[in-house]
């Protein structure tokens, strides 16, 4: 290939170019609109002939980036601060828990995902076996999310979850 001057400055043209459009592509990324939502948790635990169910009503931030859609909340728990980031995309989600507590959990339709639970005494293999992941969006910023799933800890079933999410702009 030919080195002469104006190939080499077309070239530099061209990556410049490029790095502005990946630069303001990274802006409107970092820029995504968080709409502030009120949310109604519900989780219910299903282990053999017993269940137990758990609400909460709390406030976070809800956005779309591309094609997923997302969650943000703070939970206040006995150890202190869990933050909280529920991501669903198409067939499969991801929930992300830092702070006071750090676990994650994927889901994805029909397929065993791993994951992970640290605790004082070590990390706890998590893994989930998705029945359903469902988002069904209301309005803009307003809508349901529910996930079905077996949760095995270490391999051994901790039970069946229904979780549903209801999300409302504030």
């Amino acid at each position: 290939m030919e080195s002469n001057g104006l190939c080499s400055q077309k070239q530099q043209c061209l990556l410049q170019t490029a790095h502005k459009k990946k630069d303001v592509n990274h802006l409107t990324e970092e820029m995504t609109q968080q709409t502030p939502v009120k949310i109604h948790l519900k989780t219910v635990i299903k282990q053999d002939t017993e269940s137990e169910s758990y609400e909460l009503m709390l406030f976070g931030n809800f956005y779309q980036k591309g094609n997923a859609f997302f969650l943000k909340y703070d939970e206040e728990v006995e150890e202190g601060t869990v933050h909280t980031i529920v991501k669903i995309a198409d067939n499969n989600a991801v929930i992300l828990r830092s702070g006071a507590i750090k676990m994650r959990l994927s889901f994805h339709m029909d397929v065993e995902k791993n994951g992970s639970y640290e605790s004082t005494f070590g990390t706890l293999l998590l893994s989930t076996k998705t029945e359903k992941i469902e988002h069904i969006k209301t309005t803009k910023n307003e809508g349901l999310i529910n996930l079905a799933y077996d949760l095995l800890m270490q391999g051994s079933s901790s039970g069946k979850y229904e979780m549903s999410i209801n999300y409302k702009e504030a």
